[in-house]
């Protein structure tokens, strides 16, 4: 049995993914064009910056494209977290326990993405501890506890068994 969903997106999400691309657009719009318009006339130092900024502000966006969660498949044998830029592979061997993902205020990101694009990277909270994060919903994602690796959460449609 293949089941392959898509991962819903909070509207809290939804509205920081928009405020965060509308900025991230703006900074790399405003730096190419001040790049362009003033190459030449400015400094060198001062055109290394604006490069810099520029890539840093690029490769951000980048990655919070490349690592999005976009679906889950489930079945018999794993569970694929499918991004935009690879998968991840959880096979049913390794999982010793699956459970709603605790809605908890104490959960915060140590290193990661959070609220472009989705949830994903380290965190920890009181309830779990310390987690690999791929998630688009808070009221939709399951943690999973794997044997010998950090518990994992993941948005999902339907229930995961």
């Amino acid at each position: 049995m293949k089941n392959f969903t898509p991962c819903p997106w909070s509207e809290e999400l939804t509205n920081s993914t928009t405020f965060s691309l509308i900025l991230m657009f703006g900074i790399v719009l405003s730096l190419a064009i001040a790049l362009v318009l003033l190459y030449g006339k400015m400094s060198k130092g001062l055109s290394i910056t604006l490069m810099s900024i520029f890539i840093v502000q690029l490769l951000a966006l980048l990655s919070a494209i490349a690592f999005a969660p976009r679906g889950v498949l489930v079945d018999d044998k794993e569970i694929i977290l499918y991004r935009y830029m690879g998968k991840v592979t959880i096979p049913r061997s390794e999982i010793t326990d699956i459970k709603p993902f605790p809605r908890d205020k104490s959960t915060i990101r140590l290193c990661g993405i959070g609220g472009c694009m989705g949830n994903v990277g380290l965190f920890r909270n009181s309830e779990i501890g310390t987690f690999t994060a791929y998630y688009t919903d808070p009221s939709r994602s399951y943690v999973i506890f794997r044997r010998s690796k950090r518990p994992i959460v993941i948005t999902s449609v339907e229930p995961l068994e």
